[in-house]
C-alpha cells in the first residue's frame, strides 16, 4: 500500500481500539511511531479557537488578529474551535512558545527551561532548546 492510499484515523476508531485495550494496557504511555522515530503522546485538546494557517505554521486566529494587516484578507480556518489534537512532548513546548513576534520575559524563560530541565535533565534536548533560546545554560 502506497503512502497515497493510507488515510487518517478517526477519533471514533481510535475509541475502538481503546476499549479493546485490557486495563493493564490502559495505564501504558501512549506512544506513536513514525519513519524517523517516535515518542509518547503528553496531552489532548479539544481546540478553544479556530485555527489558521499562515507563513509559520498553523495558529490561534486570535494571534492573527491581533497581527492582521488593513488589507489582508480573512484567513482560512484550518482546524475548528472545538477539534480534538494530541500533541507530543515537543508540539507542547512549540504550543507553549510559538507566538506571533512576541517577546518573552527572562522569568519566562527561566520558568521555562526549568519545566524542560525537569523532563530531559541536563541532556541534549536542553542544549538544544538552550541553544533556540540563544542562552547557556538553564
Amino acid at each position: 500500500m502506497s503512502n497515497t492510499e493510507v488515510k487518517p484515523m478517526t477519533w471514533h476508531q481510535l475509541k475502538e481500539v481503546v476499549n479493546s485495550l485490557s486495563e493493564e494496557q490502559l495505564n501504558n504511555p501512549i506512544m506513536y511511531w513514525e519513519e524517523d522515530g517516535g515518542g509518547r503522546i503528553s496531552d489532548v485538546e479539544c481546540l478553544e479557537e479556530d485555527y489558521v494557517y499562515g507563513e509559520e505554521g498553523s495558529y490561534p486566529i486570535s494571534l492573527w488578529e491581533e497581527s492582521k494587516g488593513e488589507d489582508e484578507t480573512e484567513p482560512t480556518i484550518v482546524y475548528k474551535k472545538g477539534t480534538p489534537v494530541m500533541h507530543t512532548y515537543f508540539s507542547l513546548l512549540a504550543k507553549n512558545m510559538v507566538k506571533l513576534e512576541r517577546s518573552f520575559s527572562e522569568q519566562e524563560i527561566s520558568k521555562l527551561q526549568n519545566e524542560v530541565h525537569k523532563i530531559t535533565g541536563n541532556g541534549e534536548v536542553m542544549q538544544c532548546f538552550n541553544k533556540l533560546l540563544g542562552v547557556n545554560a538553564v
